[in-house]
């Protein structure tokens, strides 16, 4: 669960011989007669420049824009209002027509029955294994042609993801497709030719002065075990949070139906690491702010070039955070240990660390990304089911129609 830092360096190692011996230091009978041919003249082969930019080089990747717009925060922190904003009213309006449509197809004629957030999603879930069921179908007269072992082993691979994908919840399920995203993003960073492209559009840059990269940064992992990390922690506690927030509406005091928790749950997602990317930009501006005078024009251009960040884990974060303020209880057993300790004092290690990251410097990791997105699953646990409920509200007016409500 790492938000990295991409800082490249110009520093190369000094090499020596290994075996040089100073002319007058070394004692020879010299032969009066005998005339020594001076050595050939080595003529070094031409220089051939190269076609395209090496694109491991940050500073031939990215060209600081001028001006001292670099140093406000002012549209980065729009930006985030206006997505998170815009995301969670469109999360809002699906689950709105998404309840309201299974609502009406789960109502018996008999007036009497109820119709609850649970009978809805147990008819999604129904009508999920009936159409994994009818791809099985698909999967099995696809293979007809193929041999024994091919053809056995491609019908057990679609049985156990199909049945993992079934038996998942809906934050599950959303984080399957979250990782699939990053997965794409990482692909992408593999492309020899999108080098350059993935640098200026896929990793935040303080200095630079874009506001879009505070996203797309998010979804952005170049490395394989970055990505790899951060894939298992969201599918670990994402089924918790979400579980957290199908909680709240169905037993909570919201009187609104929900069939799906799916939407909800990436519009938390996005927001949370809108606002850690956010936490990270500030700080950092704040800090060039009042550094950026006393550096030399060459360092002036390198700190506009380096110390972009990406991943998700500012995200990540928030629902560790979320899943550890709604359930107090529960023990964790991390990576690096053999035995299982409480949630709240393993998050708490993770917060304390990054903490003193921060004050000490270190560099690898985005420590402002990790407790802006802790602290943003905190707030969260307090504030953001009623918050939902008002988006809901609000994306139900704009469409002429009231939430469908509990009976």
């Amino acid at each position: 669960m790492l938000r990295s830092r991409l800082f490249s360096s110009s520093l190369r190692p000094q090499c020596r011989l290994l075996f040089s011996t100073p002319v007058g230091l070394s004692r020879h009978h010299a032969r009066p007669k005998t005339k020594i041919a001076p050595p050939p003249k080595v003529v070094p082969p031409p220089k051939v420049e190269a076609e395209t930019p090496d694109l491991l080089n940050t500073d031939s990747a990215f060209e600081p824009p001028p001006g001292e717009a670099v140093f406000s925060s002012r549209n980065q922190i729009i930006f985030v209002g206006l997505v998170s904003s815009g995301v969670y009213l469109w999360a809002a309006a699906r689950t709105n027509a998404d309840t309201e449509a299974w609502a009406a197809r789960v109502a018996p004629y008999n007036p009497l029955a109820r119709v609850n957030t649970r009978a809805i999603m147990e008819a999604r879930l129904e009508r999920l294994v009936k159409t994994l069921r009818n791809w099985g179908m698909v999967v099995v007269e696809a293979t007809q042609s193929l041999s024994d072992i091919p053809r056995t082993t491609i019908r057990q691979a679609y049985g156990k993801v199909a049945s993992r994908f079934a038996n998942a919840s809906d934050a599950q399920r959303t984080c399957y497709y979250i990782c699939a995203l990053n997965g794409a993003v990482f692909l992408a960073w593999r492309v020899p030719g999108l080098g350059r492209f993935m640098h200026n559009n896929f990793v935040h840059h303080p200095l630079s002065g874009r506001s879009t990269t505070l996203l797309t940064s998010v979804f952005s992992h170049s490395t394989f075990f970055h990505l790899l990390f951060n894939s298992m922690a969201l599918t670990s506690f994402g089924y918790s949070a979400g579980k957290f927030l199908e909680r709240r509406q169905a037993d909570g005091s919201s009187a609104r139906l929900e069939s799906n928790v799916a939407y909800h749950f990436f519009a938390f997602f996005v927001a949370a690491g809108l606002c850690a990317s956010l936490a990270s930009h500030v700080v950092r501006v704040g800090t060039q702010r009042l550094l950026f005078p006393t550096l030399s024009k060459a360092a002036q251009d390198a700190a506009r070039i380096r110390g972009g960040s990406l991943g998700a884990s500012g995200a990540i974060y928030a629902t560790v955070t979320l899943t550890a303020m709604a359930n107090p209880d529960t023990y964790v057993t991390p990576i690096f240990l053999n035995w299982p300790i409480p949630i709240q004092y393993g998050v708490g290690g993770m917060m304390m660390l990054d903490l003193v990251g921060l004050l000490r410097g270190w560099r690898m990791f985005d420590h402002v990304a990790h407790l802006g997105g802790a602290v943003f699953g905190i707030m969260y646990y307090y504030v953001g089911p009623r918050i939902w409920d008002s988006c809901r509200d609000v994306a139900a007016y704009f469409n002429g129609k009231n939430p469908p409500q509990k009976y």
